[in-house]
């Protein structure tokens, strides 16, 4: 060939016989296609409801912790609140040993700059919650002693009101012991120095674990029930 040397024809044929081979021209089947299409929906569809569901796990979670703080909270304040009363006023003027309520109706003496001043407070778990078919607990507070607070007070701007613990399952129709389950029971007094009131009880709420979430919107369906003992000390050593 031209008096090449064989080695050089031996490189030369060596060389191009490690080019890559030109691709086939031959397609895809439309079967195929439609398979890897199936497939492929199959496998985002799959990831979609992993992502959906990590989604309502994170926001269900999150609304049931903030929930049930809030609630805690709430009902510890109410605890720390009735502590400092000095007087129970008793529906119909009798406060009947072992008692149950939803509702507690008490005078307190509060230090301010201008000295100390007494008011009365009302708590009533039994007020429905607007928009829902649950209650909440409402703290009216009267300026003084003497005006029972209440909603009617509230209208004629004499007494103030604010929701303390919302969404109240006690004695709602969402409560499957209704009305069996008072929000204040145990109302009694231990150590009778002083006759014919309470200085001790018991609070139970009982709410959803999801909170404000529910139906479809919440993984949680349970309920959750808080509990909190309180004790008025004042009314029996004379404070």
């Amino acid at each position: 060939m031209g008096g090449y040397p064989t080695n050089v024809l031996v490189m030369i044929d060596t060389f191009f016989s490690r080019l890559p081979k030109p691709a086939s021209d031959d397609g895809f089947t439309l079967i195929e296609l439609l398979i890897t299409a199936v497939l492929l929906i199959i496998v985002l569809t799959a990831v979609l409801n992993m992502l959906d569901t990590s989604t309502k796990v994170a926001n269900s979670d999150l609304e049931r912790n903030i929930s049930l703080s809030e609630q805690t909270n709430a009902l510890s304040r109410m605890s720390a609140e009735l502590r400092q009363a000095y007087q129970v006023n008793c529906p119909g003027g009798t406060c009947a040993n072992e008692a149950t309520a939803n509702e507690i109706d008490f005078n307190e003496r509060i230090t301010e700059s201008g000295g100390q001043q007494d008011r009365r407070v009302l708590y009533k778990c039994n007020v429905a919650q607007p928009g829902t078919s649950l209650d909440e607990c409402v703290r009216y507070q009267a300026p003084n002693t003497t005006t029972a607070p209440g909603a009617s007070c509230v209208t004629e701007k004499v007494c103030t009101s604010s929701v303390v613990i919302p969404r109240v399952l006690n004695n709602t129709t969402a409560d499957p012991l209704s009305p069996n389950d008072p929000v204040f029971t145990k109302l009694r007094n231990p150590l009778a120095v002083q006759s014919n009131t309470w200085t001790a009880g018991q609070m139970t709420i009982k709410t959803s674990t999801g909170g404000e979430r529910t139906g479809a919107g919440t993984l949680y369906k349970s309920d959750v029930i808080l509990s909190n003992a309180f004790y008025m000390y004042q009314l029996d050593y004379g404070h």
